[in-house]
């Protein structure tokens, strides 16, 4: 198990102190495809390399396997934490072939393998992603997804305890994309390998992981499954930030919210007490439209369409319902005109209750995390293969 408690980070530059990590706590379980995510700035990154070993917090622990490898008295160095990485540059050496940018940090510092046993570790790992045909290819002349095997395979290849991707597919083209996201999620599972994910994008994180942890301002707003963290976010941040939200203001009932729209019924929070004003939240696709009145009248709203969107699977629409707008998919096959009347049905399990304060905040400013470059290539490793 991987442990993080309590981390934070300080950089300093020409306009102070920024915190960039503000207590980021979380557990990895063994086998976990674990993913931080989160906008540009938030402090992914940032906590990605501290565990890594290249960056060292300001204050906080790190554990694997209940080893301490980070705390105030501790600080275990890069090579010597058992983790492989992939950049979300790749990294890969331009003058070596695909198996020698595998095989190079298995002989050399602190693995030193003779070449026959760096080999035979080398293809394996080649194997695992399908390119140990291009083994003796010179690693330049390998399209951009290639390229991310390779780099994948060189993790794979140190047998790593934990596997740390730092937004390896944001490089690639949309269907690359799509295909990798597949690969790298059977290749992990299969191989059992505890993996810590970071990426900005929605559908990455929804689609490959077994828990996601949603990152803002140098802190974690909510932690689950992705379906979880998806229908029931706790945030206005999560809520907007993973998806659209629609947000009604309301009050607090003891089975649900009062809105000017009608009662809702929903579950609703123990910190919501009966008469406190909270926000109604629910997504676009959770509200079942239709152009007349459904048989029963609860959770249900009457608009008007103001206009619409055809998205081939699906219709987005604009809703107007009295003073406010609205969104909610339709089916593409039963279009509904502007200027037309729309019935929303929100069911109960279908929306979620905000704080109002929170219901309306806008997102805050990035937690300024600093931008980090590509990783060069001498920053992977010394000339004697250790993770620098």
């Amino acid at each position: 198990m991987l442990i993080v408690t309590d981390l934070r980070i300080t950089y300093r530059g020409i306009q102070g102190a920024v915190e960039a990590l503000r207590g980021v706590s979380f557990e990895v379980a063994e086998g976990e495809f674990f993913t931080l995510l989160g906008p540009s700035g938030c402090g992914k990154t940032s906590t990605l390399r501290c565990i890594a070993g290249l960056e060292t917090p300001t204050s906080g622990t790190i554990e694997r396997a209940g080893t301490v490898i980070f705390s105030n008295h501790v600080n275990l160095p890069a090579f010597r934490r058992g983790f492989g990485m992939v950049f979300q540059s790749y990294a890969i050496w331009p003058h070596m072939s695909v198996f020698d940018n595998v095989a190079f940090p298995l002989m050399h510092g602190v693995h030193n393998m003779r070449r026959d046993q760096a080999r035979e570790r080398a293809l394996k790992a080649l194997s695992l992603v399908q390119l140990d045909e291009l083994a003796d290819r010179p690693a330049p002349y390998l399209s951009g997804g290639q390229q991310q095997r390779v780099a994948l395979a060189r993790a794979l290849a140190l047998e790593p305890s934990v596997l740390l991707l730092d937004e390896p597919l944001s490089n690639l083209d949309a269907k690359l994309r799509e295909e990798m996201r597949h690969e790298l999620k059977t290749l992990v599972r299969r191989l059992g390998i505890t993996t810590l994910y970071v990426t900005h994008d929605q559908l990455e994180a929804l689609s490959m992981s077994d828990r996601v942890a949603i990152m803002h301002a140098g802190q974690i707003e909510q932690v689950g499954k992705p379906r979880d963290v998806y229908q029931s976010p706790s945030s206005s941040f999560a809520a907007r930030f993973l998806g659209r939200t629609n947000v009604l203001d309301g009050v607090a009932t003891r089975n649900g919210v009062r809105t000017q729209w009608g009662v809702f019924g929903c579950a609703v929070p123990e910190w919501a007490s009966d008469g406190a004003k909270v926000g109604l939240g629910f997504r676009p696709e959770s509200a079942v439209l239709s152009a007349s009145a459904p048989a029963r009248g609860d959770n249900v709203i009457v608009g008007s369409v103001t206009g619409h969107t055809f998205n081939g699977e699906n219709v987005e629409y604009q809703i107007e319902i009295g003073g406010k707008s609205v969104n909610a998919r339709g089916d593409p096959f039963t279009m509904i005109a502007d200027g037309g009347r729309a019935y929303l049905t929100i069911p109960p399990e279908r929306c979620f209750v905000l704080a109002m304060s929170d219901a309306h905040a806008r997102p805050a400013a990035p937690a300024s995390e600093p931008e980090t470059p590509p990783a060069p290539i001498s920053a992977i490793t010394d000339p004697t293969g250790r993770l620098v």
